[in-house]
């Protein structure tokens, strides 16, 4: 470790015009009534084969909503696909099949133009050797559950919104494929971890002032944080202990420092994260904004390998990301959404991954 220092809430399958078989077939089959069995076509684009795969969809994930920067909203979805554990977004034009194993995070998309999938590994970018080695992960062997954390004195009572600003020099990525990629199965653990009412996970572009600063520099972190400042008062978003809270990063194109993914306040409200990094770069700065520490993070066994909980300080190419946090810092963050910040020291420690 290195330092230096409202939405509405979808309760049902949303109506979409879909104009393509698979997103037709989703809606369908949720608007039967859930779980339900759909048969969608698994080879890519381009591929000749008329193989099926098959999706169970297991349960609407309540409490979750997610805003498009086109303003456009997602509904997330617990599922299995061919097999195994999976996350689903349905957005405007949208289908996405998230799933992390042993052979790392894959995305199988459908949009409303095609019958067949595209496949996406991270964003769909170029990308080094390195990061695409800590991309490997593995999902938990048996499902996480809230066993060992105390309950939450303000559960069902509070809300935590993470504001993410997609840097103008990002190309090649759409919100749905980094919300696929970096977001949905994290939101879907925080909802469960955070033991709130609702978690929103919200996508800004095209913001002059926020978007478009320069991001090249040592001190990139403490111009964002201030930034942001005439957003929240214009907009509302100051937090409420106990009740609300809000979280802003800025999202890159590339390291924001030879070797380093992100920055995040100890329990702040900022943080910038590298869409070049891992798929747990964002899981791993909103950890720190939600007082989660390295100290309490740790190399455990998905398997018959060696995985990385999502505030582990120094990435090993050799291991996978287990996609989780540890019992510690779970509690940590649970205490913090009951209204326990860290103290003014802490809040001034810069956390770098």
């Amino acid at each position: 470790m290195k330092i230096l220092a409202v939405c509405t809430v979808v309760l049902a399958a949303p109506a979409f015009a879909s104009t393509s078989g698979p997103l037709r077939a989703f809606d369908e089959a949720v608007a039967a009534g859930l779980p339900q069995r759909v048969a969608l076509p698994a080879g890519d684009a381009e591929a000749r084969d008329a193989s099926s795969g098959e999706l169970v969809v297991t349960s609407l994930v309540e409490g979750l909503d997610t805003a498009f920067s086109d303003g456009t909203r997602g509904t997330h979805y617990m599922a299995t696909w061919q097999g195994k554990p999976a996350v689903v977004v349905r957005s405007a034009g949208h289908l996405d099949i998230t799933v992390a194993d042993a052979t790392g995070v894959s995305i199988t998309g459908y949009s409303g133009d095609t019958e067949r999938p595209h496949r996406l590994r991270r964003d769909g970018s170029a990308e080094s050797a390195a990061a695409t080695a800590r991309a490997v992960a593995s999902v938990a062997d048996e499902p996480p559950t809230t066993s060992g954390l105390s309950p939450n004195p303000h559960e069902g009572l509070s809300t935590v919104g993470f504001h993410m600003f997609v840097h103008d020099d990002v190309e090649g990525s759409s919100d749905q494929h980094i919300h696929a990629g970096y977001v949905a199965w994290w939101a879907v653990d925080m909802r469960r971890v955070l033991a709130v009412r609702r978690v929103q996970t919200v996508y800004r572009r095209r913001m002059p002032g926020l978007t478009d600063i320069p991001r090249h520099d040592a001190d990139l972190l403490g111009r964002w944080t201030l930034s942001t400042q005439r957003l929240v008062m214009r907009e509302g978003l100051m937090p409420i202990p106990g009740h609300s809270w809000f979280k802003f990063m800025l999202l890159t194109p590339d390291a924001i420092e030879p070797g380093h993914y992100g920055r995040a306040w100890l329990g702040g409200d900022h943080a910038v994260a590298s869409l070049n990094g891992p798929y747990t770069v964002i899981a791993h700065e909103y950890g720190h904004t939600l007082g989660g520490v390295h100290e309490d993070a740790s190399v455990e066994w998905s398997g018959f390998w060696p995985c990385e909980t999502n505030l582990y300080s120094h990435s090993n190419a050799l291991r996978r990301n287990c996609y989780r946090y540890t019992p510690e810092n779970q509690r940590r963050m649970r205490e913090y959404m009951a209204g326990a910040l860290p103290d003014e020291g802490e809040r001034r420690l810069e956390m770098v991954y």
